[in-house]
């Protein structure tokens, strides 16, 4: 039987082996869908870092090449979600915090934003960690459970519970920013 020492030596070793001959492939097929080089080294080292991190990840997956490349594409996707949502953002936030909006409202508007992420940092952290990975990173459900070793339906139970905790506080604010700005 072999020592968690010798193990993680093994594991360190077929990590080195794995990263040499993956690597460059991985970040040309990344590069390729996301069209920037330097996010593309970004988004693989994050994929080795993850997996260096986790120390059964030789003895859980059985196929590295088809786990490697739908990581890929995976984070890829994300990444793509991620910054279409910031242009969509900046889009956003060119119509909405245009010349017509004073400085007043500009102002109102971004507490809004504040107190958003600050209602989320507020949440159990599996609960915040859960809601993230959906509203920021862009994962599906499935992807979620498989990340955080849960069920599903414990992703959805989250995810449900965090989006009505956050509609019930936002409508108490929203109020006393309509009462206040009344004055």
């Amino acid at each position: 039987m072999m020592s968690r020492i010798e193990r993680l030596h093994n594991a360190h070793q077929l990590f080195d082996d794995m990263f040499m001959r993956y690597y460059p492939r991985m970040l040309k097929f990344v590069a390729g869908l996301i069209a920037s080089d330097a996010d593309a080294e970004d988004i693989v080292q994050g994929i080795f870092v993850k997996i260096i991190e986790d120390e059964t990840f030789f003895e859980k997956v059985d196929d590295i090449d088809s786990y490697l490349f739908i990581a890929c594409r995976n984070a890829a996707l994300a990444w793509l979600r991620k910054r279409r949502t910031i242009v969509a953002m900046n889009s956003y936030d060119n119509a909405v915090w245009g010349d017509d909006w004073s400085p007043e409202d500009k102002a109102l508007g971004e507490e809004l934003i504040r107190v958003v992420n600050t209602l989320i940092e507020t949440m159990p952290e599996q609960r915040r960690r859960v809601f993230t990975m959906s509203f920021n990173d862009g994962l599906s459900n499935d992807e979620i459970a498989r990340r955080l070793g849960i069920s599903k339906r414990t992703v959805e139970k989250h995810l449900y519970i965090a989006t009505r905790f956050l509609r019930s506080r936002l409508s108490v604010v929203i109020i006393l920013i309509i009462l206040l700005g009344m004055r």
